[in-house]
């Protein structure tokens, strides 16, 4: 994505968050309270990808003001890193409305993970709805993969297609889909990447498209 186009989703992206923490979430009431519960249990779904150890650390890609992960993991030192490139506007939203989040999102890009954190440091890295807000999703999902550990997993959960049914406005540039083989692609209406094909040596890739939600959820194995 051109930065400039990027750029003009930015106040629409601010509004919509503004707009979430002032009403409590609005529509989306049970995120908004799960969100700021610190013994909400940590995503059932979630705990098959993680390696045993005690010792976890989620890396959480474009979380938006607060994590929408949860922070109770029986038996597990759980430590969520939140992430997202507009982070120093949402903590003046969270102070302007006194909310006070468990954990601070810190600013972070994803193209830029490795040069943030180095590489190989993450026992899970998640995102959400958020890949296909990003400038460069093709080199966001390099990025991911490298600073998950060998073994481990990224996973993206998504609405399929969004740019389409967005009709490309705003951070909506691209859109997570599949192939006529069922195999993971990025596409907008100018570029088009194999994405499973590019990184096959790097990932095995996991694709679930849920038709009645519209949602994709896209699962790496780092090699």
């Amino acid at each position: 994505m051109q930065v400039d186009e990027w750029q003009k989703g930015i106040d629409f992206e601010v509004w919509w968050w503004r707009e979430w923490i002032k009403n409590a979430g609005g529509a989306h009431r049970a995120d908004y309270t799960n969100r700021f519960i610190s013994d909400y249990p940590f995503q059932d779904y979630l705990i098959p990808l993680l390696p045993p150890q005690k010792d976890i650390s989620v890396l959480d890609v474009g979380a938006g003001p607060t994590t929408n992960l949860g922070k109770h993991l029986p038996d597990r030192n759980l430590t969520i890193t939140p992430i997202d490139p507009l982070a120093d506007r949402y903590a003046t939203i969270l102070n302007e409305f006194g909310v006070v989040p468990l954990i601070r999102t810190e600013f972070g890009e994803v193209e830029t993970l490795v040069t943030k954190f180095g590489e190989n440091v993450f026992d899970l890295v998640y995102m959400c709805n958020a890949l296909d807000h990003s400038r460069d999703p093709m080199t966001g999902v390099t990025q991911m993969l490298a600073v998950v550990k060998p073994g481990c997993y990224v996973t993206l959960h998504h609405f399929i297609r969004e740019a389409e049914n967005a009709s490309y406005g705003g951070f909506h540039q691209f859109n997570l889909d599949t192939d006529n083989a069922g195999k993971f692609i990025l596409w907008n209406r100018s570029e088009r990447f194999e994405v499973e094909e590019i990184l096959k040596d790097v990932g095995d890739f996991s694709v679930e498209v849920q038709q009645a939600t519209r949602w994709i959820v896209v699962t790496i194995r780092k090699k």
